[in-house]
Formats: structure tokens, C-alpha cells, sequence
């Protein structure tokens, strides 16, 4: 990571998003150590995402309503957040120096 990240600044942040073949826990942390955050979808069989989480369907149950969500804060790491979202399929996120907060956008804007 020293190659490609500059050295670790006082009040200096960044944001990262990757895809679910990059996202893992392990490199979540080491990039929130030098104050990058990072979000991006999981693949649920990576080491250390909570099985709590993972579906037995890859399908949206029909008894969950569409756009539903369900959030996990790590006890070890307080700044990652794992969740799982309920479109038509399901999708599987994992966050790190992220807000757990919920907010809604409209169609046209978001505040």
C-alpha cells in the first residue's frame, strides 16, 4: 500500500469504492488506518463477513419489502459496518468510516 497511497496526514482524508471482487475486511482496515475510507459491495464467503447477514436465497424474500435493509456495526472495529439490502436481489455492502445513519433521496436530488 506505501506505493500507491500517500503517507498517512493529520485532518487529511479519502474515500475508496470498490467492486465485490476487490472489497474485503482485511483491506478495509489497513486503508482506514491511514484515513482512507471505503465502501463497496462483499462477495459473503470472504474471511470475517458476519454470516448473520447471508441469505440462503440469492432472491429477495417475497415477505421483505423491497428496498429493506439490515445493518451490522463490528464490535472489534466500530468504524465498519457490514449490510444487506433487499432489492430484487439481494446485495451484500461492507463500509468502513462510514455513516450507519439512513437518509432518503428523491428522485430528483438528495439531502
Amino acid at each position: 500500500m506505501n506505493a500507491v497511497l500517500p503517507p498517512k496526514q493529520d485532518g487529511v482524508y479519502y474515500a475508496v469504492v470498490t467492486d465485490r471482487f476487490y472489497t474485503s475486511i482485511q483491506s478495509a482496515l489497513q486503508l482506514l488506518e491511514r484515513n482512507v475510507y471505503s465502501v463497496g459491495t462483499i462477495q459473503t464467503n470472504k474471511k470475517g463477513f458476519p454470516p448473520a447477514l447471508v441469505q440462503e436465497k440469492s432472491k429477495r424474500p417475497k415477505d421483505i419489502p423491497r428496498g429493506t435493509t439490515k445493518i451490522v456495526v463490528a464490535k472489534s472495529a466500530p468504524q465498519m459496518s457490514a449490510m444487506v439490502w433487499f432489492d430484487n436481489t439481494i446485495v451484500y455492502m461492507l463500509g468502513c468510516g462510514t455513516s450507519t445513519s439512513m437518509s432518503t433521496c428523491g428522485t430528483s436530488s438528495c439531502y
